[in-house]
């Protein structure tokens, strides 16, 4: 039998409009008079509880929202379940993490002086803890801390802030791992799900130890966890601390086989690479998005790739009778079925950007898929294929590193580096190619040997070659037209310099050779995507006649017209 709101202990519940809050408030509604503090308020048909405005990074803002918890609900609080913080995945430093984690504690934790708390219990992170070095070592609460990135570095000042300014208030500590639940709601499983459904190139790429791993919890197992802390609020000590996770982990090898059988039918493979490959990767893509377009992945997360958190989670089974009854592993079918049956809905809720604008405007296209299923490998007119599709661009990537690397070695001998160059057809006329009065004319124009030029080149078609999606003739022109002049020039004067060989030096170079033919390769395989991206940028001047419009399509911004453009393209073709 329910008790009459009056007689319920009051339960407050800081950051109350967010994802655990929000479930925190409707599980114990029936159980307590829940008071929500928050900017917002939650975003549900039927809230839970009572809500009230407060933003912790504002001084009179806490002032006043406490005396309106004072004179509505009185000076007694069973429980004050401390959520709010600042989250940001983008590496980007912000004032925020101290203003309203750190600072915004303390704003708290003063305002509570002026009633009686039987229990604060603050949301930590288990990130805090320090990776463990060995393969058979364990976390536990004892274990040292070490907070590498600014959100786990402002859950442990906040930490520090509760112990010294608690006064006589009973505190707990959760450190609590990564939180899912079947629709996902996290961002490093979500964006793992998406690499994979989108047949990213990323997704078979990874700089760490994939064995390693990071432990999860299901949201239903956290308010459980809760539950219990609240419930025991007269029975634990002074101060707690508990680690909440789930007790194995699923390694990121595990991962991707698991989310590959699922939304493919196959294993996923996964490649190691160097970190500052990685590195560099992330760097130039995140330079080359597109306006509005975010990267997940930044160059400071590869530090973090070998990290592994084996958490021992016997304390909080023991103290708080917790057990996890959800694993991840069992989870992640669930989340793929929700992702399959509604990618829009799956994508929103997850808050990312579907990979194609029609899309999320309601347009299906046939392209032999389910419908409301996303497919960025379609074909670009006015071909019947998708030139820009891994299967068309891994093999002038894979040529153009090859090249690369030829002409490097070229570079090396221009430069006297290396004593002699390797031709097992031609012998010392390579030398005499590169020591040339053409070469060496090329070098007093440019500063450098013609074969840095090259390899600088070739470089260039590599990652242009694997910067952008499979769609980037259509959304994102200027990177192909880019690629097209790195190429296609390039092919050309290659032919040239083969012409010179035979006419001007009197000598062959077999290296030289081979990387021209793997210029003029280059340039019959990519040719095909150029001319996608200019017959396109062709077709939306014809349909708006607007250079302005022209130029942002160009340049990556979407726009109805070139939307209507590419579906009407894609028909016809």
């Amino acid at each position: 039998m329910n008790q009459s709101p009056n007689s319920k202990p009051v339960l407050l519940i800081t950051g109350s409009s967010g994802l655990i809050g929000t479930r925190l408030a409707g599980a114990l509604e029936d159980e307590f008079r829940v008071v929500g503090l928050d900017v917002k308020p939650p975003k549900t048909d039927e809230p839970s509880g009572d809500f009230i405005e407060c933003d912790l990074t504002n001084e009179p803002s806490v002032t006043e929202a406490m005396k309106e918890v004072r004179r509505r609900f009185g000076e007694r609080l069973a429980s004050v379940i401390h959520l709010a913080a600042y989250y940001d995945f983008s590496g980007e430093p912000s004032p925020l993490y101290r203003k309203l984690t750190v600072e915004g504690t303390s704003r708290l934790l003063r305002s509570l002086r002026a009633f009686s708390v039987e229990q604060l219990v603050f949301s930590s992170s288990l990130l805090v803890m320090e990776p463990a070095e060995e393969e058979e070592a364990e976390i536990t609460e004892t274990s040292p801390t070490e907070a590498q990135w600014d959100y786990p570095r402002s859950k442990l000042e906040a930490e520090k802030v509760i112990e010294d300014e608690r006064g006589a208030i009973p505190v707990v500590i959760l450190r609590i791992a990564g939180v899912y639940d079947e629709d996902c709601h996290s961002i490093p499983i979500a964006q793992q799900i998406v690499r994979i459904y989108e047949k990213d190139l990323e997704s078979f790429f990874f700089p760490g130890d994939a064995d390693h791993g990071q432990p999860f919890v299901h949201l239903d197992d956290l308010i459980d966890c809760f539950r219990r802390v609240i419930s025991l609020r007269g029975e634990l000590g002074e101060r707690e601390l508990f680690l909440i996770a789930e007790p194995d982990i699923v390694s990121y090898a595990e991962m991707q086989d698991r989310l590959g059988r699922l939304l493919h039918g196959r294993e996923w493979p996964t490649i190691r690479i160097p970190k500052i490959a990685a590195k560099a990767g992330a760097w130039v893509k995140e330079k080359m998005a597109g306006e509005g377009e975010k990267t997940f992945i930044k160059p400071w997360m590869v530090d973090l790739a070998d990290d592994h958190y084996p958490v021992v989670i016997d304390r909080a089974r023991e103290r708080l009778e917790w057990r996890p009854t959800h694993r991840l592993r069992e989870t992640l079918k669930e989340m793929v079925e929700r992702l399959r049956s509604d990618p829009r809905k799956w994508y929103a809720t997850n808050n990312l950007e579907p990979p194609s604008e029609e899309k999320s405007e309601g347009k299906e296209e046939n392209t032999g898929r389910a419908p409301g299923q996303w497919d960025l490998d379609v074909a670009a007119p006015p071909w019947k294929y998708n030139p820009s599709s891994w299967r068309h661009r891994i093999p002038i990537c894979i040529l153009a590193g090859v090249a690369f690397a030829i002409a490097a070695y070229m570079a090396l001998y221009q430069w006297r580096l290396i004593d002699n160059v390797w031709d097992p057809v031609f012998g010392r006329q390579s030398r005499d190619v590169l020591d040339s009065e053409v070469s060496e004319k090329m070098r007093r124009w440019f500063r450098v040997p013609d074969a840095a030029l090259g390899a600088l080149a070739y470089l260039g078609d590599l990652l242009f070659g694997l910067a952008g999606s499979t769609r980037r003739w259509q959304y994102r022109p200027w990177l192909v037209v880019l690629f097209g002049l790195d190429v296609i020039p390039l092919g050309l004067v290659s032919a040239i310099l083969v012409v010179l060989q035979g006419t001007t030096v009197g000598s062959w170079c077999f290296l030289c050779l081979v990387t021209a033919a793997i210029s003029l390769t280059l340039v019959v395989l990519a040719y095909d995507e150029v001319w996608s991206s200019l017959s396109f940028l062709r077709r939306v001047w014809r349909k708006t006649r607007n250079p302005r419009r022209l130029w942002d399509v160009f340049w990556g911004r979407r726009s109805r017209e070139a939307e209507e453009v590419a579906l009407t393209g894609r028909i016809a073709a």
